[in-house]
């Protein structure tokens, strides 16, 4: 009697355990318990902040994580990034495809997307390198916009000079709108000018 209480007692305990690490696994979804996964490499330039554990997608859908984030080799050399992926998914991923690292939201966590590749392509084996494509660089878009910014203020500030100049009738573009002398040998210039060309016009159409 008393060991089949302690039987008992050991399997509630053991099975309880086993509940518990299901439950913690299922929670933070970073493994999937009893399903069977494969192994994709890909080589980045720059991950970008990249972690290991972070979600891997394909067509939106979590297919697996980011297993290992591994320094260059060499200096200047790429990042080799290991992803553990659902078994189910291989058949979906061809030899030509490539992953890339992108950003949910505007300053979110990194995740990667795998595009699966063409139709004729042979299917990725365990173990498999695939390319890669560099992460949009936001840092040096901002970094664009915000010299782009200064430029126009500049070219703002320019022209507001220019037309501070004209209304004070400075500069040659400003003697012709307020120095009506000026502005009239202007336009007998222009007219003596297309008369000049018209005769020329007609002589040689004669």
């Amino acid at each position: 009697m008393k060991k089949n209480r302690l039987l008992w007692l050991g399997i509630f305990v053991a099975g309880g355990i086993g509940l518990v690490t299901w439950g913690i696994f299922f929670l933070a979804g970073k493994e999937k318990i009893f399903e069977a996964t494969f192994r994709l490499k890909s080589p980045f330039e720059n991950v970008a902040g990249l972690r290991v554990g972070a979600a891997v997608r394909l067509s939106g859908i979590d297919i697996g994580v980011v297993e290992a984030v591994n320094l260059p080799e060499t200096p200047g050399g790429n990042v080799l990034v290991t992803f553990r992926l659902d078994n189910e998914a291989r058949r979906l991923i061809k030899k030509d495809a490539h992953a890339l690292i992108e950003t949910e939201g505007l300053v979110g966590s990194k995740v990667v997307s795998i595009v699966g590749g063409s139709l004729k392509a042979a299917h990725v084996e365990d173990g498999d390198i695939i390319l890669s494509r560099s992460p949009i660089d936001l840092t040096a878009i901002l970094d664009t916009f915000d010299e782009t910014a200064r430029y126009m203020h500049l070219v703002t500030q320019s022209l507001d000079d220019i037309t501070a100049q004209i209304s004070r009738g400075q500069g040659t573009i400003g003697k012709m709108v307020y120095d009506d002398q000026l502005y009239v040998k202007f336009v007998d210039v222009v007219e003596r000018s297309d008369s000049l060309f018209a005769a020329i016009y007609h002589q040689m159409n004669r």
